[in-house]
């Protein structure tokens, strides 16, 4: 595994990013390769190889507002097999590409200080699910919000995940093992900072 990074701040640290470079190398990995006559079949790679990107950005952009992004490029090839067509395809349930976005709004005084909305997006690309490249799970984008309310020292939040009730899969070995994404849901979490 190789991997190069570099973090950096600017405007007194209210701007922040971060990048990595990276390569992994691996050998003698099993994956499902079903056919028709069997589903559970297994087949060992040779070799394959994962290259990419990642970049973070986080930054206050009013006193009370704060964003953060981030983006993966992943490069997951196998690289050395026993069947040739295999070659050069991107590894099973490995997207090539990820996004995320979240920002924050805190209201800062008056009657409603302590106060706060947060809403967020984030994106995975399609993946293959075996070898053959025959069972794919399509891509999705996710619209996700929250209210939170501070007290000193205690924090309440209601989180709504999913809003747009996306029906989605999240991983899988083929069409019979597929793990689905939760639907439209409402979390509500209390803490407290000591």
């Amino acid at each position: 595994m190789t991997e190069f990074g570099l973090k950096t701040a600017w405007l007194d640290g209210k701007l922040q990013a971060s990048t990595a470079i990276y390569q992994i190398n691996q050998k003698n990995t099993l994956y499902p390769a079903p056919t028709a006559d069997n589903a559970d079949l297994m087949e060992q790679i040779g070799k394959e190889r994962s290259k990419g990107i990642e970049f973070d950005i986080q930054g206050q952009i009013l006193p009370h507002w704060s964003v953060i992004a981030s983006y993966a490029y992943n490069d997951a090839k196998i690289t050395e097999g026993g069947n040739n067509e295999e070659l050069n395809r991107q590894k099973p349930n490995a997207p090539q590409n990820t996004a995320n976005i979240w920002t924050r709004f805190s209201i800062p005084s008056g009657k409603a200080k302590g106060l706060g909305i947060g809403v967020g997006a984030n994106y995975v690309d399609k993946r293959n699910l075996s070898l053959n490249q025959n069972q794919t799970i399509p891509s999705y984008s996710l619209l996700n919000a929250a209210l939170y309310y501070t007290i000193g020292k205690v924090q309440l939040q209601a989180n709504f995940n999913n809003i747009t009730n996306k029906t989605h899969w999240v991983g899988g070995y083929d069409y019979i093992r597929l793990f689905p994404g939760a639907l439209r849901n409402l979390l509500f979490t209390l803490g407290y900072t000591f």
